[in-house]
């Protein structure tokens, strides 16, 4: 099976005299052939370096044109597993403050501080009175 790497283009008959003058811009050796449907062709260039086709990239994408011919998938990656062969430890927290150099222990918050979660969980017996004169319960 003969594999064919030369960008195809459908383009619509609107859209046919543009990609005209980009081939000949270019100086880019195309063929074109009708599809089934009246209203599109196909077009084949021959892209041959690596400036070219990122010309033409550049091109279809500001167009909006449609790019047939190419695998467009996402390569495969290929996974490579390797035994772990030693289990990391976590840290244990010991509840003290943290050292002088850390944020936390210039702030003189402990490791073990549930600060967040008692205003969570406290009640708010009175209402909030917003300027416009609603009342809105918590």
């Amino acid at each position: 099976m003969e594999t064919n790497n030369k960008p195809k283009l459908v383009v619509r008959l609107k859209n046919l005299q543009l990609v005209f003058d980009y081939c000949i811009e270019n100086k880019l050796k195309f063929s074109v052939a009708p599809k089934l449907s009246n209203d599109e062709w196909e077009f084949e260039l021959n892209i041959t370096d690596i400036m070219g086709a990122v010309a033409l990239g550049v091109f279809v994408r500001e167009n909006r044109l449609d790019v047939a011919g190419l695998n467009t998938g996402a390569p495969k990656v290929q996974t490579i597993s390797q035994p772990v062969s030693k289990s990391v430890k976590p840290a244990k927290s010991t509840g003290k403050k943290a050292g002088l150099n850390d944020d936390a222990g210039l702030l003189g918050i402990t490791e073990n501080s549930n600060e967040a979660s008692d205003i969570e969980n406290s009640e708010f017996t009175e209402p909030v009175v917003m300027q416009g004169g609603n009342e809105l319960a918590f």
